[in-house]
Protein backbone atom coordinates (compact mmCIF):
# COMPACT_ATOMS: atom_id res chain seq x y z
CA UNK A 1 0.00 0.00 0.00
CA UNK A 2 1.47 3.38 -1.00
CA UNK A 3 1.41 6.36 1.29
CA UNK A 4 -0.87 9.29 0.53
CA UNK A 5 -0.05 12.72 1.84
CA UNK A 6 -2.93 14.82 3.09
CA UNK A 7 -2.30 18.49 3.81
CA UNK A 8 -5.39 19.53 5.75
CA UNK A 9 -6.60 23.12 5.72
CA UNK A 10 -9.45 23.63 8.16
CA UNK A 11 -11.77 26.20 6.64
CA UNK A 12 -13.91 28.13 9.09
CA UNK A 13 -16.32 30.70 7.76
CA UNK A 14 -18.55 33.20 9.46
CA UNK A 15 -20.72 36.11 8.48
CA UNK A 16 -18.02 38.50 9.64
CA UNK A 17 -14.76 36.53 9.53
CA UNK A 18 -13.09 33.58 7.88
CA UNK A 19 -10.25 31.36 8.99
CA UNK A 20 -8.12 28.62 7.49
CA UNK A 21 -5.45 26.74 9.40
CA UNK A 22 -3.02 24.25 7.89
CA UNK A 23 -1.59 21.03 9.24
CA UNK A 24 0.10 17.97 7.74
CA UNK A 25 -1.35 14.49 8.13
CA UNK A 26 0.46 11.51 6.64
CA UNK A 27 -1.35 8.19 6.49
CA UNK A 28 -2.05 5.08 4.48
CA UNK A 29 -5.10 4.93 2.24
CA UNK A 30 -6.84 2.17 0.33
CA UNK A 31 -7.24 4.79 -2.41
CA UNK A 32 -3.45 5.23 -2.72
CA UNK A 33 -2.10 4.81 -6.18
CA UNK A 34 0.68 6.01 -8.41
CA UNK A 35 3.43 7.25 -6.10
CA UNK A 36 5.90 4.76 -4.67
CA UNK A 37 8.18 5.79 -1.84
CA UNK A 38 7.27 8.63 0.46
CA UNK A 39 5.36 11.42 -1.26
CA UNK A 40 5.66 14.81 0.36
CA UNK A 41 3.62 17.92 -0.34
CA UNK A 42 4.90 21.08 1.28
CA UNK A 43 3.04 24.37 1.62
CA UNK A 44 4.77 27.75 1.67
CA UNK A 45 2.28 28.84 4.35
CA UNK A 46 3.05 27.84 7.90
CA UNK A 47 0.17 28.22 10.34
CA UNK A 48 -3.03 29.99 9.35
CA UNK A 49 -3.79 30.78 5.74
CA UNK A 50 -6.70 32.92 6.93
CA UNK A 51 -6.41 33.97 10.56
CA UNK A 52 -10.06 34.88 11.09
CA UNK A 53 -9.43 38.63 11.37
CA UNK A 54 -10.61 39.41 7.84
CA UNK A 55 -14.04 41.01 7.62
CA UNK A 56 -16.43 39.19 5.32
CA UNK A 57 -19.98 40.41 4.64
CA UNK A 58 -22.35 40.46 1.64
CA UNK A 59 -20.74 42.50 -1.13
CA UNK A 60 -17.35 42.82 0.58
CA UNK A 61 -14.20 42.19 -1.45
CA UNK A 62 -13.12 38.57 -1.70
CA UNK A 63 -10.54 37.39 0.79
CA UNK A 64 -7.78 35.54 -1.09
CA UNK A 65 -4.72 33.69 0.09
CA UNK A 66 -2.03 31.94 -1.91
CA UNK A 67 0.20 29.04 -0.99
CA UNK A 68 2.95 27.47 -3.07
CA UNK A 69 2.67 23.68 -3.03
CA UNK A 70 5.89 21.79 -3.71
CA UNK A 71 5.83 18.08 -4.40
CA UNK A 72 8.63 15.63 -3.73
CA UNK A 73 8.61 11.88 -4.14
CA UNK A 74 10.41 9.06 -5.89
CA UNK A 75 7.94 9.15 -8.80
CA UNK A 76 5.75 11.72 -10.52
CA UNK A 77 2.43 12.15 -8.72
CA UNK A 78 -0.52 10.78 -10.65
CA UNK A 79 -2.85 13.25 -8.96
CA UNK A 80 -2.35 16.33 -6.81
CA UNK A 81 -5.48 18.11 -5.74
CA UNK A 82 -7.88 18.85 -2.95
CA UNK A 83 -11.23 17.76 -1.61
CA UNK A 84 -13.49 18.78 1.25
CA UNK A 85 -14.32 16.72 4.30
CA UNK A 86 -16.12 17.26 7.60
CA UNK A 87 -18.46 19.89 6.11
CA UNK A 88 -20.90 21.38 8.57
CA UNK A 89 -23.41 23.82 7.04
CA UNK A 90 -23.78 25.42 10.47
CA UNK A 91 -20.57 25.00 12.40
CA UNK A 92 -20.21 25.16 16.17
CA UNK A 93 -20.03 28.97 16.22
CA UNK A 94 -23.21 29.53 14.16
CA UNK A 95 -25.74 31.84 15.79
CA UNK A 96 -29.47 31.17 16.13
CA UNK A 97 -30.24 34.07 13.76
CA UNK A 98 -28.75 32.02 10.88
CA UNK A 99 -31.81 30.68 9.04
CA UNK A 100 -30.28 29.73 5.67
CA UNK A 101 -31.08 26.13 4.74
CA UNK A 102 -27.48 25.60 3.56
CA UNK A 103 -25.22 28.51 4.52
CA UNK A 104 -22.48 27.21 2.20
CA UNK A 105 -24.66 28.39 -0.71
CA UNK A 106 -24.03 31.96 0.46
CA UNK A 107 -20.25 31.83 0.03
CA UNK A 108 -18.57 32.10 -3.37
CA UNK A 109 -15.38 30.04 -3.61
CA UNK A 110 -12.66 30.16 -6.24
CA UNK A 111 -9.66 27.84 -6.38
CA UNK A 112 -6.94 28.88 -8.82
CA UNK A 113 -3.59 27.38 -9.66
CA UNK A 114 -0.83 29.33 -11.34
CA UNK A 115 -3.36 32.11 -12.08
CA UNK A 116 -6.03 29.94 -13.78
CA UNK A 117 -9.33 29.16 -12.03
CA UNK A 118 -9.93 25.42 -11.63
CA UNK A 119 -13.12 25.81 -9.55
CA UNK A 120 -15.62 28.67 -9.35
CA UNK A 121 -18.88 28.21 -7.48
CA UNK A 122 -20.23 28.10 -3.97
CA UNK A 123 -18.69 26.44 -0.95
CA UNK A 124 -21.69 24.08 -0.82
CA UNK A 125 -21.21 23.28 -4.52
CA UNK A 126 -17.55 22.47 -3.95
CA UNK A 127 -18.46 20.13 -1.10
CA UNK A 128 -21.16 18.45 -3.26
CA UNK A 129 -18.75 17.90 -6.16
CA UNK A 130 -15.49 17.34 -4.27
CA UNK A 131 -16.58 16.02 -0.88
CA UNK A 132 -14.63 12.77 -0.86
CA UNK A 133 -11.19 11.47 -1.79
CA UNK A 134 -12.53 9.84 -4.96
CA UNK A 135 -13.92 13.23 -6.06
CA UNK A 136 -10.65 15.14 -5.66
CA UNK A 137 -10.35 18.40 -7.61
CA UNK A 138 -7.19 17.65 -9.60
CA UNK A 139 -4.76 20.53 -9.98
CA UNK A 140 -3.30 20.79 -13.48
CA UNK A 141 0.38 20.87 -14.29
CA UNK A 142 3.36 18.62 -13.94
CA UNK A 143 3.85 17.18 -10.46
CA UNK A 144 7.36 15.75 -10.79
CA UNK A 145 9.57 15.75 -7.73
CA UNK A 146 10.62 19.35 -7.05
CA UNK A 147 7.75 20.93 -8.98
CA UNK A 148 5.90 23.80 -7.34
CA UNK A 149 2.61 25.50 -8.13
CA UNK A 150 0.87 28.55 -6.64
CA UNK A 151 -2.66 27.75 -5.42
CA UNK A 152 -5.01 30.58 -4.45
CA UNK A 153 -8.22 30.13 -2.49
CA UNK A 154 -10.62 33.07 -2.41
CA UNK A 155 -13.92 33.38 -0.61
CA UNK A 156 -16.58 36.05 -0.71
CA UNK A 157 -20.24 36.62 0.02
CA UNK A 158 -22.38 37.86 -2.89
CA UNK A 159 -24.05 41.23 -2.43
CA UNK A 160 -27.39 39.44 -2.88
CA UNK A 161 -26.96 37.37 0.31
CA UNK A 162 -29.80 38.26 2.66
CA UNK A 163 -30.31 38.31 6.40
CA UNK A 164 -30.74 34.53 6.47
CA UNK A 165 -26.92 34.27 6.23
CA UNK A 166 -26.26 36.49 9.23
CA UNK A 167 -24.56 34.56 12.00
CA UNK A 168 -23.93 31.52 9.82
CA UNK A 169 -20.63 29.74 10.17
CA UNK A 170 -20.21 26.82 7.76
CA UNK A 171 -17.02 24.83 8.28
CA UNK A 172 -15.08 22.30 6.23
CA UNK A 173 -11.60 20.86 6.01
CA UNK A 174 -9.80 21.11 2.70
CA UNK A 175 -7.52 18.14 2.24
CA UNK A 176 -4.61 18.47 -0.18
CA UNK A 177 -3.83 15.10 -1.73
CA UNK A 178 -0.77 13.77 -3.56
CA UNK A 179 -0.74 10.19 -4.79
Amino acid sequence: MALVLHLVAAFKLGATAIGVASALVLGASAQAGAVNGHPHLESSVSGSLFDGSQVLYPGSPAQARTTNLTFSGSATAGVVGLFAQNYQPQGPTALALCTAADPGQGYDLTVSTDGAAVYQGTLAGFVAGHGAIQDVLALPGSWKSGSSHAVTISISMPKTDGNEYMGCSPTTDFVWLAE
